[in-house]
């Protein structure tokens, strides 16, 4: 590496390091930590978990299911009812799953989620039924156009 600019500190705003200075991690990122302690918590690779518990699966296929069936009841009115309906069943089954074996599973966000999406989904067709219905009833009474 070269040597910083005049004026700029090793370890400074770009990371330059004279060949001697080992007083931190490359770039000048990180605190100065007194010798024998370590910086990394025993976590490794990225965001820190959570919980060792898993995920329950049937919560993110009703996730999945719930919000694609939110887009196809926008288009394709039959296709998000029968998503919304298998979406709010799995979400359900899986709410039941994770509270049945809370060592197993960590949490059911997913789950709510999948059952808030199917049932806005089945309110979207309830109403755009009750719409096309008010609609024609004028002409399947014989009184309109």
């Amino acid at each position: 590496m070269s040597a910083p600019p005049p004026g700029v500190p090793p370890g400074g705003a770009r990371g330059w390091r004279t060949p001697g200075d080992v007083s931190g991690p490359p770039g000048g990122y990180g605190v100065g930590l007194p010798p024998g302690v370590a910086a990394d918590y025993g976590q490794r690779g990225g965001a820190p978990a959570v919980s060792g518990l898993a995920q329950e699966p049937y919560g993110q296929y009703s996730a999945i299911v719930g919000v694609s069936g939110l887009m196809l009841t926008f288009c394709c009115s039959l296709l998000g009812i029968v998503t919304g309906v298998v979406a709010v069943v799995l979400g359900v089954a899986s709410l039941q799953r994770t509270r049945a074996e809370p060592e197993r599973y960590a949490r059911s966000s997913l789950a709510v989620i999948g059952i808030i999406t199917g049932a806005l989904s089945l309110l979207y067709f309830a109403v755009t039924l009750l719409f096309v219905g008010l609609g024609l009833l004028p002409t399947l009474l014989g009184k309109g156009p």
